[in-house]
């Protein structure tokens, strides 16, 4: 017997349990022995397709409910929920994630609803650590409210523990509790008065555009099926299975639009990089850009124009309290998403990147795409039933500023301010272009391997800055070995390890030689 008919009869047994049916029951009304129904739930005969439709019809369900996707599906999610370091000490393999899909998918479905709420109350958590250690009010009376409550629990425990002290001493005792009672009282009001009238939570999840961007598409794991189909519908559409998708993506505006892309020569300073002239159906480039944003940009627009729908939809979900320029943030990074969908199409590019052990210099340069193009697509292979490796992303600018971060490691990220000083994505820019490999190793003990480099801006003129950031892309240990970088290494016992942190305001190492400022805790430990 096959295992997908070993998997109609598992399921086959559970519908009928659920509906109350005995197997002589069902038996009788589907027109076979009880014995024989008997052997088919026990994976020793085969569901014919004549049968399955008349199971279908006899217990009102959608032939479809058989159908070995949905459990491989199912099984992917709970596998991906036990790759959270959580569950580390549990040896649970993927044929364990699939039994539980066969045997119980209610209860693996309300796993991985808990898991979910699990890490949104945690990442609530850091956020608002964050940012209480980013403000310099708040950080401060975070200290003060920590003296006061040793003071009064002090003093309290004076009064408790000597129960014969002189009534002028306790006196004096009671005093001292009742100043920094009020204290309390008076620090407590400022904070709440700092904090205005609207929900402390609302407060600690305020964030910059691009940040709430962030969250959005780590809300939807960095996957999203509905974009996924109309990339590769427009792939389709504009031919660009071939040799040379710039060629094809400029005829297609042009025939199918009705829009001209012209490339403006270099010198103009103060012209735009990219500009879409709407009444002259003109879009004009700027030579500066090299080919990969070029394609990346024709893409973006002709998805506006054509399904403009596409990403207001999504968008729609965002909270209702969300800035209008959180959501242009969201819509811009979904339509670079779609763009990057379309240009790298899922299952061409992860055969690839299979194949080339993950060398995202040479799924650039096979793909005709940048370094944090290749990055940012490699992030989002979250497929149920067809990931990549899970990787954590990181972009940063000179100034340390965080510009884009996604995590399927479980992998925090600091949502305000900026990271360790230890990761390897600052250590970057001390050689530019060149790629750089960590294995980090967190205070929980749980370890990544971790590769970044720098990538420089569009060409500026004689005299002008050029932007430079730096991409860093990691996964879990155990998964580092499916890497071209680390070959040849020792992962089980690597000769060296980085410890590293979150951020230092949050960070428990306190003999750390890159500690730029002292860890901060909301309440005493």
């Amino acid at each position: 017997m096959t295992t997908e008919n070993a998997k109609m009869g598992r399921h086959l047994r559970r519908l009928r349990m659920e509906r109350g049916l005995s197997q002589t029951e069902l038996a009788e009304r589907l027109g076979i022995s009880a014995s024989y129904l008997n052997l088919i739930e026990h994976d020793r005969r085969n569901l014919t397709v004549p049968l399955l439709l008349e199971i279908s019809r006899v217990l009102d369900i959608d032939p479809q409910a058989f159908s070995p996707g949905r459990d491989i599906a199912l099984a992917g999610e709970v596998a991906e929920v036990f790759k959270d370091p959580l569950f580390e000490e549990m040896a649970i393999s993927g044929n364990d994630a699939r039994e539980m899909a066969l045997e119980a998918p209610e209860l693996c479905q309300a796993l991985i609803k808990s898991h979910r709420s699990y890490r949104r109350l945690r990442n609530d958590l850091q956020n608002f650590s964050e940012r209480l250690a980013s403000n310099a009010f708040l950080s401060g009376s975070a200290y003060r409210l920590r003296d006061l409550l040793t003071s009064i629990t002090s003093f309290a425990e004076i009064l408790h523990d000597n129960s014969d002290l002189p009534a002028a001493e306790r006196q004096k005792f009671l005093g001292i509790l009742l100043g920094e009672a009020r204290n309390l009282t008076e620090t407590v009001s400022d904070i709440l008065e700092f904090v205005g009238d609207d929900d402390i939570t609302q407060f600690a999840e305020d964030a910059s555009p691009r940040a709430m961007a962030a969250d959005f598409l780590q809300s939807r794991n960095h996957y999203i099926q509905e974009i996924e189909d109309a990339a590769m519908e427009l792939r389709r559409d504009a031919g660009l299975d071939g040799p040379f998708p710039h060629a094809r993506l400029i005829a297609f505006m042009l025939e199918r639009l009705g829009i001209t892309v012209d490339i403006r020569d270099i010198g103009k300073e103060d012209a735009p990089a990219v500009e879409y002239r709407n009444g002259e159906r003109r879009f004009i480039l700027s030579r500066a850009l090299p080919r990969s944003e070029i394609n990346m940009q024709l893409v973006m627009l002709i998805g506006r124009l054509t399904r403009s729908e596409l990403c207001a939809d999504l968008t729609g979900t965002i909270g209702e309290n969300t800035s209008q320029p959180a959501r242009k943030a969201a819509e811009e990074a979904l339509w670079r998403y779609f763009a990057n969908a379309c240009l790298l199409p899922y299952d061409d590019f992860l055969r690839s990147a299979r194949q080339c052990a993950y060398d995202i210099e040479a799924l650039a340069c096979n793909f005709g795409a940048s370094f944090d193009q290749v990055c940012h697509r490699l992030v989002s292979l979250r497929r149920p039933g067809a990931e990549g490796i899970p990787f954590h992303l990181i972009q940063v600018d000179l100034a340390g500023n965080i510009q884009h971060r996604f995590s399927a490691t479980g992998f925090r990220i600091p949502r305000h301010g900026n990271a360790c000083p230890r990761w390897v994505v600052y250590r970057a820019f001390t050689a530019p272009g060149v790629i750089q490999t960590q294995i980090s190793e967190l205070p929980d003990k749980s370890r990544f391997f971790v590769i970044a480099r720098t990538t420089e801006g569009p060409y500026s003129a004689y005299g002008q800055p050029k932007s430079l950031s730096a991409c860093a892309i990691g996964c879990h240990i155990r998964d580092a070995g499916g890497l071209v970088y680390a070959r040849g290494l020792d992962l089980e016992e690597p000769p060296h390890v980085m410890p590293i942190g979150h951020a230092c305001r949050l960070c428990e190492r306190d003999d750390c030689s890159d500690r730029s400022a002292p860890r901060q805790t909301v309440m005493p430990e």
